[in-house]
């Protein structure tokens, strides 16, 4: 059984992947982890679940919990979320990361981190998003080449803290590598007003919509002088992001290597790319 502690346990995520471990027949989930000030702080998890009652409390030692435990799923904030990992690097325990919001120093840290623990980073866990990934190089290898433009629009709840959101980012950063730049070079957040000049073949447009209860959408805009490819990804509930951080969770525990890995890796798709 793999022991598994989930941090920010009483939110959306937290909670979702939280049952999710203490259904599964794989693993045991050996805590449930939140701020020192929440007040559903010494509960049962059915007080969070909505469920009957279940013999596990919301604790807020991280510290104490990562040590019973074989790794942790994080899903937070960027300044809690490298806290935790510093802890985590301090017990020699492996981590499933899906906040979003790191900055370049941020990330810079995470992969030192990686260097002494088995880390998986991703800022969308869902499969199909990191199909999306995986297809988002593809096409842009082939048709970058010739007239196409490339934009991308994303949708998320009125609830999201950052935007544009850490997939579309992850979406540009793809493009860019495969156009040679920077995506700081070559992004645009949006449009407004008159440019002094059109919008060049290397320039991507990044723009974020804000509204409801949208769990998520992605579109990729590739369009062409006589033809256009779209591709979308819509995820319908979060559970798409908890079933694969498990999956990740499983895989880094395979593994047990110290590195920064994503999704990429854990579908495989990476050896598959080369």
């Amino acid at each position: 059984m793999i022991k598994v502690v989930v941090t920010g346990g009483a939110g959306r995520m937290g909670s979702l992947i939280s049952r999710l471990v203490y259904e599964s027949d794989d693993m045991e989930l050996a805590a449930v982890v939140e701020r020192e000030d929440h007040p559903l702080l010494g509960k049962g998890l059915g007080n969070i679940w909505g469920t009957e009652n279940v013999d596990i409390k919301l604790k807020s030692d991280f510290l104490a919990e990562i040590e019973k435990a074989d790794l942790y799923i994080d899903f937070t904030v960027p300044e809690v979320s490298l806290k935790f990992l510093t802890l985590a690097v301090s017990r020699g325990k492996s981590a499933v990361i899906g906040t979003t919001g790191f900055n370049a120093t941020d990330m810079d840290f995470i992969a030192e981190q990686a260097r002494k623990i088995p880390v998986v980073l991703a800022p969308n866990m869902s499969l199909g998003i990191n199909l999306l990934f995986y297809l988002t190089k593809k096409v842009t290898e082939v048709l970058y080449p010739g007239d196409y433009d490339v934009e991308i629009v994303e949708r998320h709840h009125r609830h999201k803290l950052d935007a544009p959101s850490g997939t579309a980012l992850k979406l540009g950063e793809i493009i860019s590598d495969v156009i040679g730049k920077p995506l700081t070079d070559i992004m645009r957040w949006g449009r407004y007003g008159r440019s002094i000049s059109e919008k060049s073949r290397e320039e991507v447009g990044i723009f974020a919509l804000r509204g409801g209860e949208v769990v998520g959408e992605h579109t990729l805009y590739f369009s062409g002088v006589a033809e256009e490819m779209v591709i979308t990804h819509r995820a319908f509930s979060r559970k798409a992001f908890a079933i694969g951080a498990l999956q990740a969770a499983r895989w880094v525990m395979k593994i047990n290597k110290p590195g920064l890995y994503d999704m990429q890796d854990v579908l495989g798709l990476r050896e598959e790319e080369k």
